[in-house]
C-alpha cells in the first residue's frame, strides 16, 4: 500500500508540473506578443521606453519559471523509476509523449462513498494485526484460567504373552496395567492466578492498543476526507477565477490596443491570471494526491459511488486511465 501509494503520488506530482509547465509556456507566448505590441506602440510614438522596460521583465520573469518546474518534473520522474525499479530517464519520454494540455492530471471522481467507517478501516493492516494480538492475548487467558482445573490422564501398559497362535486371545495370555493419574494443581494455584493476572493485564494492554490503533485509522480516515472536500471546493474557485481572468485579460489587451488603458492594467491582470493557472495545476495534482491519502489510510481500497464516478467537475466522462 505504501509502495502503491508513493508511486502514485509522485506520477500525479509529475503530471502537475506538466501542466505547471505548459500553462507557463503558454504564458511566455502571451507576453512575449505583449512585448511585441508595445514595442510597436513605441515604434508609432504611442509607447514609452518605461512601458518597454516593464513588459520586458514581465516576460522574463515568466521565462524564468521553466527551468525549476522542468528540474521539479525530471525529479518527480525518476523518483518514479526508483520506486519501480527502472533506470531513471526513459520514464521522462513516456511522460512526455502521454501529456495531455487538456487534462494533465487524471480527475478523479467529485464523490467518494468509503462505506460504513468501521468496515472500512478494518482492511488497514495495522488494525488487522491489532485485532489479532487482542484475541491471541483474550485466548492465553482462558489458557491459564484451564490450568487451575483438575486433569485427567489415562496411563497403562500392555501386550500378549504367548507364542502361539492358538492360545494368543486366552485371557492367560494378555498382560496389561492400568491406571487414571488426576494432576490437581492445589499447592501452585496461587503462581497460576499470578498468572491469569498477567495474562488479563495483558489482554487490557492489547485491547487499549487496539482502540489507539482504530482511533488514530479514524482519525487518518477522517483528515483525508476533509483534505480532498476542500481541494475539491478550492478547485471549483479557482476554476471560475481562471476564467475570469481569461476574460479580463482578453478585453485589457483589446482597450490597451485601443489607447483606452495603460500598460500597468494589463500587466496586473495578467500576473493575476499566471497565479491564478499555477495554483489550479497545483490544486490538480494536490486532489489527486489526496485521493490517493484516502486510499493509503484505508488501507488499500474502498467502494466509490458509481452514480458520481461516471462524471467530473465539468461533467465529462471520466477516462479508464482516471478510473484507475
Amino acid at each position: 500500500v505504501s509502495i502503491r501509494s508513493e508511486v502514485a503520488r509522485s506520477y500525479f506530482e509529475a503530471r502537475a508540473l506538466q501542466g505547471q509547465l505548459d500553462s507557463i509556456e503558454a504564458e511566455v507566448a502571451s507576453r512575449r506578443e505583449t512585448l511585441e505590441l508595445v514595442r510597436t506602440r513605441q515604434a508609432r510614438g504611442v509607447a514609452n521606453e518605461l512601458e518597454v522596460t516593464q513588459a520586458t521583465a514581465q516576460f522574463e520573469s515568466a521565462r524564468a519559471q521553466v527551468p525549476p518546474l522542468r528540474s521539479a518534473f525530471v525529479a518527480a520522474a525518476n523518483r518514479i523509476s526508483v520506486l519501480l525499479s527502472e533506470p531513471a530517464g526513459p520514464l521522462q519520454d513516456r511522460l512526455v509523449a502521454t501529456f495531455d494540455a487538456e487534462h494533465p492530471v487524471p480527475a478523479p471522481p467529485d464523490r467518494i462513498a468509503v462505506g460504513i467507517p468501521a468496515d472500512a478501516i478494518r482492511q488497514r493492516p495495522d488494525i488487522r494485526a491489532a485485532e489479532r494480538t487482542l484475541m491471541a492475548a483474550v485466548a492465553r487467558i482462558g489458557v491459564a484460567e484451564a490450568a487451575l482445573y483438575p486433569s485427567l490422564r489415562f496411563t497403562g501398559n500392555g501386550g500378549f504373552s504367548s507364542t502361539t497362535v492358538d492360545r494368543l486371545l486366552d485371557s492367560s495370555s494378555l498382560g496389561s496395567v492400568i491406571g487414571i493419574e488426576v494432576s490437581w494443581p492445589v499447592f501452585t494455584a496461587g503462581r497460576l492466578r499470578s498468572v491469569i493476572r498477567v495474562r488479563d493485564e495483558q489482554a487490557e494492554q492489547a485491547l487499549l492498543n487496539w482502540e489507539r490503533t482504530v482511533l488514530a485509522a479514524i482519525g487518518e480516515v477522517e483528515d483525508a476526507l476533509a483534505a480532498y472536500a476542500a481541494t475539491v471546493d478550492e478547485r471549483t474557485r479557482l476554476r471560475a477565477t481562471v476564467e475570469s481572468y481569461r476574460e479580463a485579460a482578453s478585453l485589457a489587451r483589446d482597450r490597451y490596443e485601443a489607447g483606452v488603458d495603460d500598460l500597468q492594467t494589463l500587466l496586473t491582470i495578467d500576473r493575476g491570471l499566471l497565479v491564478s493557472v499555477q495554483r489550479l495545476d497545483q490544486i490538480e495534482g494536490q486532489l489527486a494526491s489526496n485521493v490517493v491519502g484516502l486510499y493509503k489510510a484505508l488501507g488499500g481500497a474502498w467502494q466509490i459511488d458509481d452514480a458520481r464516478a461516471a462524471t467530473d467537475a465539468s461533467g465529462n466522462a471520466i477516462s479508464e486511465e482516471s478510473r484507475g
